[in-house]
C-alpha cells in the first residue's frame, strides 16, 4: 500500500519529465553545436587563418564540392582569394608554394 502511494505521487513527475524530454534533448544539442562552432571560429589554433566559414567548422563542404565535380576548381579559387595559405578544412590548414 505504501508503494502504491509513492507510485501515485511520482507519476505526475515522470509524466512531466517524459513530455519534455525532446525539449531537453533539443536544447542540449543546440548548446553543444553552438559551443563547437564558437570554439572553432574564435579559439581554435587555426582560427587566425582566413578561409570560408563552412570550412572552418565542418569538412562536409568538401563532400558537396566532390559531388559537384568542382573540388579542384574550388580549391584553386580559394587559394586565389585567400592566398597561398588558407584554412580549407577544420582542424588543418593547406598551402601552395609560389611555383604552383
Amino acid at each position: 500500500m505504501l508503494f502504491d502511494k509513492a507510485l501515485a505521487l511520482s507519476s505526475p513527475l515522470v509524466g512531466a519529465i517524459t513530455s519534455h524530454i525532446w525539449a531537453f534533448t533539443s536544447l542540449a544539442f543546440l548548446v553543444t553545436t553552438l559551443s563547437y562552432v564558437f570554439y572553432q571560429r574564435f579559439f581554435s589554433p587555426l582560427a587566425k587563418i582566413d578561409g570560408p566559414f563552412w570550412a572552418s567548422i565542418s569538412p562536409f563542404w568538401r563532400l558537396i564540392q566532390f559531388r559537384k565535380g568542382t573540388f579542384h576548381e574550388t580549391i584553386l579559387a580559394l587559394h586565389q582569394k585567400y592566398g597561398p595559405l588558407g584554412a580549407l578544412q577544420h582542424g588543418s590548414g593547406t598551402g601552395l608554394s609560389e611555383g604552383e
